[in-house]
């Protein structure tokens, strides 16, 4: 997993997942690694998102 600070109009957020996307709307997907979602910020709800830390998978070469 990884580490993202979300910025929202009224705070900073640390969330932990593994992937970060953004949608055609505008909204912020937060998933694990299998796809499930963890976090959703809409349009409007989030101003930046930013990898704060990448951890290491444990899978493929070191």
């Amino acid at each position: 997993m990884q580490i993202w600070k979300v910025t929202t109009p009224s705070s900073e957020q640390s969330v932990t997942a593994m992937h970060a996307t953004t949608t055609a709307a505008g909204d912020l997907l937060l998933k694990r690694q299998d796809g499930e979602l963890l976090w959703a910020f809409a349009k409007g709800a989030w101003l930046s998102c930013e990898l704060v830390k990448a951890m290491d998978s444990g899978y493929g070469p070191k």
